[in-house]
């Protein structure tokens, strides 16, 4: 890693910059443990968007590195998840792992391996079968519950509780965890996308339950506010789309099943209609966890974790944004600050240009597009735009340029330089700490 370091600092600097080499040192220095989080980040990003096969060879790379525990840990669930969706072997063993979110997480994917088969579904969960693994506390079935985290406790207990239901398991624990579940989803408020639909998944096997007593009409108004629920959850693709269909499903098939069948026959097949044809694949797919990382410092990776599930080619860098919204320089507070980016995941196109930019007024940060070469830019599609940014900046009479950032790359920009970065593959991560103290340089925000 340090011998990788020097040649950076050597390409960039001449031996006698010895500030601007420790600049860049250092930041390379907190890069590093990062690579690899990022890489995993990236890999459960694949998992959800079903690229399964990118996610195994990422996951894989992160396991014969020398990774991070938590990278190593994230690495190992993904492994045995693309595994058990596959049929590719089983989920990873709980008792390989020490952390005890990762045992829970591992004993659930093992279990939904073993219920959801190919040759149909298997044996579902049973509170003997429950009653001698790290699960048992976190559904009531023991007292000595473990201590993990409370968005994987709501999985978990969402999830068991989906497996009963679907299995017909009439035992007390599978209603007790799924309306703990709903008082953990209402403690979590979570904003992850994969994990806003365990709302009405667990309503959804709360009501199969239910009718399951015999109340059919308070079964009927769970389905029907998981319903409403679902309704609200728009992101696309075929995990969502089988989350919403197990709604539908199980609504129709209570209400083919009443007593007022006959006459509810256009509600049902409308519901019916609602219904999407899902493999085996699909359905253990949709039931597997694999937990978000454990991310810090500057890694960029958030909106791509929150965006994965959209699975749009990243031409800009959100939907109705314009390619000129990307252009920035670097600030925290008042002052310029220093980049240090290095490339984790995918390729990403990068142009700079160090003073050929006018700041906006008020907002040293960003640009004012209404004055100089910008201006003409803003009626631009945004395709077009980003090309003549990209032309602008390789100019001869510009001091900037344009490159691709590949991973293993770095880039150095230094303090004042405009820049904008352009995402060329559906899932990248890029990662510096460019708000470090010893990066600041003294400038009044909002001078040129």
């Amino acid at each position: 890693m340090l011998r990788r370091a020097v040649e950076v600092a050597d390409a960039y600097f001449p031996p006698d910059a010895g500030l601007s080499r420790r600049t860049l040192l250092s930041a390379m220095w907190q890069i590093f443990p990062q690579v690899q989080n990022a890489k995993s980040a990236a890999a459960r990003t694949h998992f959800e968007l079903q690229n399964f096969d990118e996610a195994l060879a990422m996951a894989s790379a992160v396991l014969q590195a020398s990774s991070t525990a938590d990278a190593q840990t994230n690495a190992s669930l993904i492994q045995g998840a693309v595994q058990v969706v596959t049929g590719r072997g089983k989920a990873v063993s709980f008792d390989e792992l020490s952390s005890p979110d990762a045992k829970c997480i591992a004993c659930l994917n093992e279990i939904v391996g073993e219920t959801v088969t190919d040759e149909g579904s298997g044996a579902p969960p049973t509170a003997s079968r429950l009653e001698d693994s790290p699960l048992a506390g976190i559904v009531g079935l023991r007292e000595d519950d473990i201590e993990i985290s409370a968005p994987s406790r709501l999985v978990l207990r969402c999830t068991l509780g989906e497996l009963a239901a679907r299995g017909g398991v009439d035992e007390p624990w599978v209603r007790q965890a799924l309306v703990a579940a709903l008082q953990d989803f209402d403690t979590v408020q979570p904003t992850d996308p994969t994990l806003r639909p365990l709302v009405f998944r667990a309503l959804t096997a709360l009501a199969a339950v239910t009718n399951q007593k015999g109340d059919a009409i308070t079964a009927e108004g769970l389905f029907h506010t998981a319903l409403d629920h679902a309704g609200k959850y728009k992101i696309p693709g075929q995990r969502a789309q089988t989350w919403r269909s197990w709604v539908s499903e199980g609504f129709a098939k209570m209400l083919s099943e009443g007593r007022h069948a006959e006459q509810r026959k256009k509600e049902i097949e409308a519901l019916q209609a609602e219904v999407g044809d899902s493999s085996l694949a699909v359905q253990r797919w949709a039931l597997l966890y694999v937990p978000p990382p454990v991310l810090s410092g500057g890694l960029l990776v958030t909106q791509m974790l929150t965006f994965a599930s959209l699975a749009q080619k990243p031409h800009v860098i959100l939907e109705g944004s314009h390619a000129l919204q990307n252009l920035h320089r670097d600030w925290k507070e008042t002052s310029l600050v220093d980049t240090c980016i290095a490339g984790c995941v995918g390729r990403k196109r990068a142009w700079l240009a160090p003073d050929e930019v006018t700041p906006r007024e008020g907002d040293s940060s960003r640009p004012a597009l209404d004055l100089g070469w910008l201006r003409p830019l803003r009626g631009l599609p945004n395709e077009d735009a980003w090309q003549a940014m990209e032309a602008h900046a390789q100019n001869p009479n510009v001091c900037g340029g344009a490159m691709d950032i590949t991973p293993g790359m770095f880039v150095f920009i230094p303090h004042g330089w405009w820049h904008a970065l352009r995402p060329l593959d559906d899932v990248t991560v890029i990662t510096g700490p460019s708000k470090l103290s010893h990066h600041y340089h003294t400038e009044e925000a909002g001078t040129t």
